[in-house]
């Protein structure tokens, strides 16, 4: 690795730790102290009123209600996963409050790098280049940057990336383990909403076979467990919180990287913005489709995490860790001196997103549709050239 190229990884570190930091700054200026963990706390109330079987407690829908009507969404705290997400955070109910929180953040993240410790995600950067910079220090210090918000809101979009990494690192070698995995993982489908469309790409039947079978399971275990009246309040929360969300400008689009948010965030009523994210997300399937199906390993892992928060229209500011893949596999491109100075501009603009999420979409800048696209953009170009090259 030439100089250059060292100082440049070292700068780009370096603005990752200043962005987390800078995260957490503006987290409790906006918030203070009232919000940290709240996410976790939610999970663990669930996870409480499950484990009393205190059932209409767990999405509680009377204060639902309640706080949509007077278009209070900051002090919205509420378990809005489907009710196989209660096997996620169950275990919460066997500990107090802070032995809970601590466990649920080291848990998460001894999962992840356990994948990294994978011979996977070896090879993937391996593929991306090669370099003088471990790949643990790339992989760690873009994930503590992009989960600073998942860490502060107590979210769960850590485990979901180690869940991610696993089906994408076992879907061929143990295709079993990879379909349970996946199926595990539909609890939070917006961030695994394109691992389908790989298997499908790939003809990984088995793998999908199984991805459904985990999903009914857990479906059919949680009617067994806590009935079906669960399930219709988690349906009634979903409708009266999309009919609010549909009729209100929302500070949800603030804090989201969806294109949808992103065009509500600019004025646009709730019909411009479902007709544009449509048209979006089949544009970006079909320009994702034959690098899916041909591409190497590392490029369809770039397409992959960078393609996730465009289709889907629902991720919020926690949502991310994801984007620190694409983050990390292009420094290490960058570090092995075969990035262009496109790619080194998408660099800066991604590292950036954490932070400008938060302070440019106040100000009706859609900096994360930017950012992302720009970098989608720049790595489709990337591929269509090392495939022709």
């Amino acid at each position: 690795m030439h100089a250059p190229s060292r100082i440049f990884i070292l700068c780009i570190l370096g603005l990752l730790i200043i962005s987390a930091l800078a995260t957490t700054c503006l987290y409790w200026h906006i918030y203070g102290f009232a919000k940290l963990f709240g996410d976790f706390n939610t999970f663990r109330s669930a996870a409480l009123h499950a484990a009393a079987h205190q059932l209409d407690a767990v999405y509680d829908i009377a204060r639902v209600s309640r706080l949509l009507a007077t278009n209070n969404l900051k002090d919205f705290a509420f378990f809005l996963n489907p009710p196989t997400g209660l096997f996620i955070v169950y275990p919460l109910a066997w500990f107090d409050s802070v032995p809970a929180l601590i466990l649920w953040n080291i848990a998460q993240f001894a999962l992840l790098f356990a994948v990294f410790r994978t011979d996977y995600v070896q090879y993937l950067f391996r593929q991306a280049g090669h370099g003088a910079v471990n790949t643990y220090a790339l992989l760690g210090i873009s994930f503590v940057a992009f989960s600073t918000q998942n860490i502060l809101y107590g979210q769960v979009a850590v485990f979901c990336a180690a869940l991610f990494l696993s089906v994408l690192a076992w879907r061929k070698s143990h295709p079993i383990l990879a379909g349970i995995v996946l199926g595990i993982f539909s609890f939070k489908p917006q961030l695994g909403i394109l691992l389908p469309l790989l298997l499908l790409a790939e003809g990984n039947w088995k793998v999908l076979v199984w991805t459904l079978f985990t999903t009914l399971v857990m479906i059919a275990l949680s009617l067994g467990i806590w009935g079906p009246g669960l399930w219709k309040d988690y349906g009634q929360m979903v409708t009266i919180r999309s009919e609010f969300l549909t009729a209100n400008p929302s500070f949800l689009f603030i804090i989201s990287t969806s294109a949808y948010a992103a065009i509500r965030n600019l004025g646009a009523s709730a019909t411009t913005g479902i007709l544009l994210q449509v048209a979006l997300s089949a544009s970006l399937l079909a320009m994702i489709w034959p690098v899916l199906r041909r591409s190497q390993e590392s490029h369809k892992i770039l397409m992959l995490t960078l393609c996730t928060y465009l289709v889907t229209p629902y991720s919020l500011v926690y949502d991310i860790p994801l984007l620190a893949i694409p983050c990390a596999l292009i420094m290490r491109r960058a570090e092995a001196n075969k990035s262009s100075p496109l790619e080194l501009m998408a660099l800066v603009l991604l590292v950036l997103t954490p932070m400008a999420i938060i302070v440019l979409q106040i100000s009706h800048i859609p900096y994360s549709v930017i950012a992302i696209g720009f970098t989608l953009i720049v790595a489709r170009i990337l591929i269509m050239r090392e495939q022709h090259g």
